[in-house]
């Protein structure tokens, strides 16, 4: 049974990774780890021992130096003649030459050949030899992070390193690598400033960590201990030859050093190759290499130390420890205490606050320095968070705020609506019109300072008051209060109407706005501006809620008003035809959209417009229109722009919000996950301050979040935001909207996937009872329901059933989408792999082929979705050779 399909809330292959330098860069003996990690040697490397390296020639590299030994390797500096550049070449030490220890630098080879990134030291290839093997490497020149932090950096340098680090981090989790030892000391600063991180030879992938760390043997390489207190069972650290694998010796040469680390009993040998001052080796040197144990133990998270299988969070805990020191200028332990107290206080995550810096930056810092890996941000959250600290920007006002600032955001919204005052009855004269907003004025000013007196404590008996209490008043009162001047009333309420809309209350929005047009109709002529200012507003509800439909209607009307009145170039005009296009994308009318957009696009360049906000939300109208029809490539380069139009323009606005939401909808799409998450975190950010903690656009990108999760297995965090989502849904949009249906929607694919069959046909069920009612039977939710339901019938074992509901699925694509869209190609693959299972051969054989026709057209040949669906054709010829 294949996965569920869900919406990124209106709705796998990773990112593409760099081609690696190619093997003519060092010679004909280098070679470079393919994609796959596989190595083929190019020519054979002299059987020579490393001892004798110096003055010697490797291919197109003379050996010129060696820079330093350790206890399993050795450092050589070489100069590649071919490129005219010096590089590093790491070798194993001949005692250090069997077949383990060369598939270990093999795969410190692949690693860096998978997280090829300037700020990583780079990989130039990989020599084999029938002696030992090499890793040639980037030369890097410069100091180390912990001869950097002697010194005052300044703030915004400090900073730099500190996200630069943590995008190496979030690109090597994403990879699926895991670094285990990062320190100051394995981080460089190049004379211009760059960062580099080092020494991935003790990384792993998860599968290698995995498999390098599987159950102790029977000769007891692991040994355990009960802490009397926590009652944990942990693996204790097992003196060197007593069963490991790893005996420490005396490194040779200047670099090294060795010395005993006291961890109680037994006690544990240890070594590290670069300490850099004598005073530091009781703490930053200790590097211990038995057993599973591998890092540093000032830097080690609790489950590290104690010898546990480590995640990508045992790499933000160090991370935590590194920027502790890098932006306080104290270590996270006390560099005095014994080794055995030392090991204490790492396993109980026993660590000095964070103190004199910025309070968001502690609170990060305390987060990654958590004792559950659980409790720890990703990487990738943690680069989000660190620019937003850079950043500080201005706080938006919020909705709590104090009377004062209550009736500030109520004036600014009255007072600055673009266009109200412009014109009024085009038949008035001037002086008609001057008397006529004076009495205006003077109106709406009379009855908001009435409204704004009940937040005189003298009046209010001490209670504090909101601007929503404000709002909530003034809609009462309205209508008899102002009662004799109906287009005061009809301004006042259209505006409060909006008010609503942005909080997410959108019947009593619905209310208000219909009222402010239905009088703007009844008593203005039939022309007036005022009339589309009104259908505008009502119009962009009308989207929110589902009724495009109604929407368009309003949005044409208003279009026709204002080329009229204001003139085909005015800003008004061009709001109109942007709402058209939303209004249009909803119903799938996708070349009207295209042909409203070169419109408005061609008024806004003749304008000298087009790095405006108005053109920002025309562009990505018309991304939008890309994404809806599953060209992700081609709507993915119209959001990077209107990204960047809005970073310089409005970064915080709700509208940048909206951008960074559909650019997550694509990134998913693509599979490109460790990107969506971070956009999507932004959005929420944005929309959590803009329109509020329980606004429906707050829960669209909680849904999203939650969507995301589920295609990560994350289920339980998916289905805590996905019930958080309908929750917020269901009491601003109403239970039965489109909104908590694709909630329920996408919730029911989490109980499928776990085997919870009932509860997601009741959710299943829900969602097409409100797709079909609000769209008909022609909508892409409603096919993504019946295939839904069409998997649940096969997982069950309902084939008849299955095909059913499957077959009608593709019936609605097939006619709503054209032929040619990822979504019938999807369900083409559906219905050919629930045939194999039937044991129709003959018949899923034709459904793989017109599948991969359009899959390989609309996604690519390396999307996860063809990939898996090429597998499924393979699996069926397999099938089909077995019965012959």
């Amino acid at each position: 049974m294949e996965e569920p399909r869900v919406r990124e809330p209106l709705s796998e292959n990773p990112e593409s990774r760099p081609e690696h330098l190619p093997t003519e860069c060092l010679g004909p003996p280098v070679t470079v780890p393919a994609k796959d990690g596989s190595v083929t040697p190019t020519a054979a490397i002299p059987e020579v021992e490393p001892d004798g390296l110096v003055g010697t020639r490797l291919g197109a590299i003379r050996i010129e130096s060696r820079l330093a030994v350790g206890g399993v390797g050795e450092l050589y500096v070489g100069f590649d003649e071919t490129l005219r550049r010096k590089v590093v070449l790491k070798a194993l030490r001949g005692d250090r030459r069997s077949e383990r220890w060369r598939s270990r630098l093999l795969r410190e080879a692949r690693i860096l050949s998978r997280l090829q990134d300037p700020k990583i030291c780079q990989i130039h290839g990989y020599l084999e030899g029938a002696g030992t093997d090499f890793l040639v490497l980037e030369l890097i020149e410069g100091r180390t992070l912990r001869k950097a932090m002697a010194e005052d950096l300044p703030a915004a340098l400090r900073m730099r390193i500190a996200l630069e680090i943590a995008e190496v981090l979030a690109k090597a989790h994403a990879n699926g690598v895991i670094h285990r030892d990062l320190k100051p000391s394995n981080v460089m600063l190049t004379p211009e400033g760059a960062v580099k991180v080092l020494d991935f030879g003790i990384a792993s992938s998860a599968e290698e960590l995995r498999a390098d760390e599987g159950p102790p043997d029977s000769s007891g390489s692991q040994k355990a201990v009960t802490d009397p207190e926590s009652r944990e069972t942990r693996p204790l650290p097992k003196a060197a030859g007593e069963g490991s694998e790893i005996a420490p010796e005396e490194p040779r040469g200047e670099a090294g050093r060795s010395f005993k680390v006291d961890f109680g009993e037994p006690s544990l040998e240890v070594w590290t190759l670069t300490p850099e001052r004598p005073e530091e080796r009781a703490l930053e040197p200790i590097r211990t290499l038995t057993g599973s144990v591998l890092g540093t133990l000032t830097y080690m998270s609790p489950e590290q130390a104690r010898g546990e299988p480590v995640s990508s969070a045992s790499d933000v805990y160090s991370f935590g420890i590194l920027l502790q020191e890098l932006f306080t200028g104290q270590r996270a332990y006390d560099r005095h205490e014994q080794t055995d107290e030392l090991m204490d206080r790492v396993l109980a995550a026993d660590s000095r606050p964070v103190t004199g810096v910025d309070r968001d930056l502690a609170a990060l810092i305390g987060r990654m320095k958590a004792p559950a890996p659980e409790d720890r941000p990703s990487a990738a959250d943690v680069v989000f968070r660190l620019n937003r600290i850079r950043e500080k920007p201005r706080r938006r006002l919020r909705r709590g705020a104090t009377a004062a600032a209550a009736a500030g955001l109520v004036l600014a919204l009255l007072f600055h609506e673009r266009g109200l005052r412009k014109e009024r009855n085009l038949a008035r004269t001037s002086e008609q019109r001057a008397v006529a907003a004076r009495l205006e004025a003077e109106q709406v000013v009379s009855f908001l300072e009435e409204m704004f007196e009940v937040s005189d404590p003298t009046r209010t008996r001490g209670e504090t008051i909101t601007a929503r209490e404000i709002l909530d008043q003034a809609a009462t009162r309205i209508d008899k209060d102002l009662e004799s001047q109906p287009l005061v009333q009809a301004r006042l309420t259209a505006t409060m109407g909006s008010v609503y809309f942005r909080l997410g209350l959108y019947e009593r929005s619905r209310a208000l706005l219909e009222k402010a047009l239905a009088t703007r109709r009844r008593v203005l002529p039939e022309g007036a501006p005022e009339i589309a200012d009104s259908a505008v507003r009502l119009g962009s509800l009308m989207t929110e809620i589902s009724k495009d439909q109604e929407a368009l209607d309003l949005f044409k009307a208003a279009a026709a008003i204002s080329r009229q009145s204001s003139g085909p170039e005015s800003p008004a005009y061009v709001d109109a035809l942007r709402g058209q296009m939303i209004a249009h994308n909803a119903l799938s009318n996708y070349q009207e959209v295209e042909d409203l957009a070169r419109e408005a696009l061609g008024i806004l360049e003749a304008k000298g417009e087009l790095d405006t906000l108005a053109a920002a939300g025309t562009w990505r109208s018309l991304a939008n229109t890309f994404r809806k029809q599953g060209r992700y490539e081609e709507a993915l380069p119209y959001y990077e722009k209107v990204r960047a139009l809005e970073e310089a323009l409005a970064a915080d606005s709700y509208e940048a919000g909206m951008t960074l939401y559909n650019l997550g909808i694509v990134l998913v799409q693509l599979a490109r996950y460790d990107e969506a998450e971070p956009v999507y975190k932004r959005c929420l950010e944005i929309w959590k301050e803009t329109a509020g903690p329980e606004h429906a656009s707050t829960a669209k990108v909680e849904l999203a979040i939650a969507t995301l999760y589920r295609n990560q297995k994350r289920y339980d965090e998916a289905e805590e935001g996905l019930k958080r989502a309908m929750k917020i849904f269901e009491g601003s949009v109403g239970a039965d909207n489109v909104y908590p249906a694709l909630a329920a929607n996408n919730l029911g694919s989490v109980y499928l996937e776990q085997e919870r069959y009932d509860e997601a046909e009741v959710s299943y069920q829900r969602a097409l009872q409100i797709f079909r009612s609000t769209y008909g039977e022609k909508h892409p939710n409603v096919s993504m329901a019946l295939a839904n339901l069409g998997q649940l019938a096969w997982a069950r074992g309902r084939m008849e059933e299955a095909e059913g509901f499957l077959r009608r699925a593709l019936a609605v694509d097939e006619e709503i989408s054209g032929a040619d869209h990822p979504d019938i190609g999807w369900d083409l693959h559906l219905l050919a792999n629930l045939e194999r299972d039937r044991g129709r051969y003959e018949d899923a054989d034709e459904l793989y082929r017109r599948s991969f026709e359009i899959l390989d057209a609309t996604l690519g040949a390396d999307h996860p979705n063809v990939v898996q669906a090429k597998k499924d054709y393979q699996e069926l010829q397999r099938l089909r050779a077995e019965t012959r």
